[in-house]
Formats: C-alpha cells, structure tokens, sequence
C-alpha cells in the first residue's frame, strides 16, 4: 500500500469516527452496556457494465467474502465497519474499442480485484415478526491485479490476455438483510449488497466502464455486551 493510500484510509477513518462519536455518544451511551456483534460473510455477485460514449455493455459473476464489526447494537442505529475482497468478471455482450491497448482490438472480457475497508451506520427493523437490517457504508477499495482480454477482427487470430492494475479509489455501498437467531449465541445472516466505485475499474486504462454490482452473502454473527 502506498503512503497515499495509507493516508487515504486514515483520513477516511478519523472522519467516520468523528461522525459515529457525534452520532453516538449521547447520553445514557456510558449507563448501559454496549451491544455489538462481529462476523464473517461469503457469497457471490452479478455484475453488469456499461460505458460512457461507444463503449460497450456486458454481465458477469464473481465471489466476495467479508468480516464485519458492528458496535451499538442495543441503539437504533449502529456504527459498522467491514472488511472485504471482491473478484469480479465480466464478459462484453456488445463491442467496444480497445485500441489504447492493441490497434485494431475490441474487449472480449476483464476481470477486477479489490481489498475494500469500509466504515458507516446500521439500522434494524422487524416486518411480519422477521428481523431486518440496513447499511450504508463509505470505504475505500484498494486495487490488485486486474486483467482484460481482447479480441481481433480475424477470426483465426486467438485472443489476448493482457494485465491491467485495478484502480483504488473511493467507494458507496449499502444493502439490507435478514437475521435469524441459530443458536443463543449465534445469528444466521443473509444479505444483498450493491458498491459503487467513485473512479473508473482500471488505472492503467482510460475507458470510462461502470460497475454495477449485486453481492448476494450468507453468514454468521456472534453477539455480545461490553
């Protein structure tokens, strides 16, 4: 990671943690014991893509797995942060110029790696005697090794497979989910999440392609009071 990534996340923490303080440490916070829960999610998401101009359409799948921290349980809205990697892939339904990579290519598919620390707030309701829970979440998505495929106009000529380094910027996500008690000391979790990047998949490339995934999760949570 470098310094300004480094100093990126940092920024980004201490201006959470104002807020959360703001939010939460109102009166009777100190007078109670303070509920909160940690636990770990897998599953997998649906992407599409599109682009800006001329620049192609496309869907794909890929996986994400997550650990999460949530403080203030016991109060109608929680502080939250969480912990994940993301693989996406996608595969072009429709052309797109990749010329900026070989003259004369289109995309045929790419494939984007992130590591992403978010941090926000999250809320619990119940409907029809079900648990429910909200998040909205600010992080930042850290990139790693990336990799687009090209195609050329001949059709005896194979594909090409060339690295492309994902971008890190700043990122929006938020879902809602279900909780279901397991066992007195642990919670069933399932979630459906979205993240929007604030910044284009690729640092190495100037196409302007948007993201738009679905994350699907089941996990688990461990309750407890301190």
């Amino acid at each position: 990671m470098t310094a300004r990534q480094i100093y990126s996340v940092a920024l980004n923490g201490a201006l959470w943690g104002t807020l959360l303080g703001t939010l939460f440490c109102s009166e009777g916070l100190y007078a109670d014991p303070i509920g909160a829960q940690g636990g770990v999610e897998l599953g997998g998401n649906g992407t599409m893509f599109t682009g800006t101009g001329n620049q192609g359409f496309g869907m794909g799948a890929g996986y994400q797995g997550s650990a999460f921290f949530s403080l203030w349980t016991n109060r109608p809205l929680a502080g939250k942060l969480r912990f994940e990697t993301i693989h996406m892939s996608e595969v072009a339904l429709t052309p797109s110029s990749t010329d900026e990579i070989e003259p004369g290519t289109k995309l045929k598919s790419m494939t984007q790696n992130w590591n992403v620390i978010s941090a926000g707030v999250e809320g619990r309701f119940e409907s029809q005697g079900q648990k429910w829970y909200w998040e909205a979440l600010l992080g930042y998505a850290m990139g790693k090794d990336g990799q687009v495929s090209v195609s050329y106009g001949e059709a005896d000529r194979p594909s090409k497979e060339t690295a492309q380094t994902t971008r890190s910027t700043f990122a929006l996500s938020g879902g809602v989910g279900f909780m279901k008690n397991l066992h007195p000391k642990v919670i069933g979790l399932m979630t459906m999440r979205t993240m929007f990047l604030l910044g284009q998949p690729y640092s190495s490339l100037d196409k302007a392609y948007l993201l738009f995934p679905l994350i699907f999760n089941i996990g688990i949570a461990v309750p407890f009071n301190f």
